[in-house]
């Protein structure tokens, strides 16, 4: 298999964080995923280097791309990615490689078994299609606002776990503000975010 049949979203800086979030938390259940194709060493090399120079043109934080560039390398030469010949061991796999070396949670690889639309360059305007896909996984999500509550002592409670796009997202933090609008204080939870 060709690794260019691996689709590869990397979070972070290299996507929009709300598209790459969207993404890992709102996955299709595991029977409507086509069937997973084994991962030669070839693809897996491919893989890994095509995410090596992603991380190494786009990261954030360009002082860690060169660890994370030998760890992956190591790793992949030592064999120790040769048991993963099922892409979801495979990504678990990198990415455990991956948070050792960046500490960065929003840093990670994932596949999909259905090729993921190409992203626009940067600078342009998001295919309409492409937008109202990423709101119904936002719309899914509650817009990463999983919970408003008023906790005893008149404790307002907001869990945020991203800062979605105000255009979309307004209208559910709005309702959850007003929610809380007579709390006594209020706890923004970021933990997660």
């Amino acid at each position: 298999m060709k690794a260019q049949r691996l689709t590869l979203l990397l979070a972070a800086s290299l996507l929009s964080p709300s598209l790459a979030h969207a993404a890992a938390q709102a996955q299709p259940p595991e029977a409507s995923q086509p069937a997973a194709p084994a991962l030669d060493r070839a693809a897996r090399k491919d893989v890994v280097e095509a995410l090596i120079a992603k991380i190494d043109a786009n990261y954030v934080f360009p002082d860690k791309t060169p660890a994370i560039a030998r760890a992956l390398r190591r790793k992949l030469a030592s064999g120790a990615f040769d048991a993963a010949a099922d892409p979801k061991a495979f990504v678990e796999a990198v990415n455990a490689v991956i948070e050792a070396e960046a500490h960065d949670k929003h840093l990670h690889l994932a596949w999909s078994a259905a090729p993921l639309p190409p992203l626009p360059p940067p600078g342009t305007e998001p295919d309409p299609a492409m937008v109202e896909r990423q709101q119904t996984m936002m719309r899914r999500l509650n817009y990463a606002i999983p919970r408003a509550e008023v906790l005893d002592g008149n404790i307002g409670y907001l869990k945020m776990n991203m800062f979605a796009r105000p255009q979309y997202a307004g209208p559910t933090l709005a309702a959850a503000m007003a929610f809380l609008q007579y709390s006594d204080a209020l706890i923004f939870d970021l933990r997660d975010n």
